[in-house]
């Protein structure tokens, strides 16, 4: 798409108008602002009008940049204030995953995790983890996410297991579900 560059009325602020397609009545327009860096002409494209870009917008993104680099702080360039905009998306993506992760709760874990994974090769008639999980484990910790699984909601278990009147060494199964 090499093209003449037309000037708008906005000083440092061109277009090209693409061949073929249309914006409207009048062919599609890809605006650019033009400015100087460190002694150097710099042009950098912003966008086509299709997506929105007028050549007021591209005006005012050249007067911002313009201002950021008297002022010394803030992005000076459209390179530099897309890289601030990535890293900025990419740390709210790693925010979320790190709460949703933080969210998973001991029940969802037990249910999607370990139990698929620790089925795998063991007869169904000698795996008793399903079971302890349902009536021990499941009633005090299930719904808690597993980073605030805490020592007393273990004691919470421990209690409940020997009022039952079972046996230690049901205890002793049952710590180790929670534990593996």
């Amino acid at each position: 798409m090499a093209g003449k560059r037309i000037k708008t009325t906005f000083p440092g602020v061109r277009y090209k108008e693409h061949p073929t397609r249309k914006s409207g009545v009048k062919r599609d327009q890809y605006f650019t602002i033009r400015y100087k860096l460190n002694g150097k002409d710099k042009e950098e494209g912003l966008g086509w009008a299709t997506e929105n870009w007028t050549a007021a917008k591209a005006y005012d993104r050249l007067k911002e940049l313009k201002e950021n680099r008297k002022a010394g702080q803030g992005p000076q360039t459209l390179a530099e204030k897309r890289e601030i905009e990535d890293k900025r998306k990419e740390a709210n993506k790693k925010a979320q995953a790190l709460a949703k992760k933080e969210s998973v709760t001991f029940g969802q874990y037990f249910k999607n995790t370990y139990s698929p994974n620790h089925a795998t090769g063991k007869k169904k008639n000698t795996r008793q983890d399903g079971e302890h999980f349902k009536n021990w484990i499941e009633p005090v910790i299930g719904n808690i996410p597993a980073k605030d699984v805490k020592p007393f909601l273990l004691e919470r278990i421990k209690k409940n297991v020997l009022s039952a009147g079972r046996t230690p060494r049901m205890l002793q199964y049952i710590f180790a579900t929670i534990r593996q």
